[in-house]
């Protein structure tokens, strides 16, 4: 029996993932995003992952210490796509990062 993609998805990302606000200041004015993120190693997975969420970008990072493995990164920002990936995962998600997208969302001052 394959597992449904959005239930993987949603299992990487309880291991992998999180939930977090980007702050920044804008013409004086403190402003913080909402923002999901996945890193890992894998390419092939994170871009499995970003087109299983249908939403954010996948980048590629290289680490300056040659110990450590480079990694990709798939991210997106904002209110509107947090909610959404938030929403397509809930029904698996753990209560701590339930709790954790909850507190980013409700946090979370877009530029209007």
């Amino acid at each position: 029996m394959e597992v449904d993609s959005i239930d993987w998805a949603t299992g990487l990302f309880e291991g992998e993932g999180s939930f977090y606000l980007n702050r920044m200041t804008k013409h004086g004015k403190s402003y913080a995003y909402a923002c999901a993120q996945l890193k890992m190693a894998d390419e092939d997975i994170v871009r499995r992952f970003a087109a299983v969420m249908g939403v954010g970008s996948v980048f590629f990072h290289k680490r300056e210490r040659s110990h450590y493995k480079d990694q990709w990164w798939w991210r997106c920002h904002g209110r509107e796509q947090t909610q959404q990936v938030f929403d397509r995962m809930t029904h698996l998600l753990g209560p701590r990062r339930i709790s954790q997208a909850k507190k980013i969302l409700a946090s979370s001052s877009e530029i209007r």
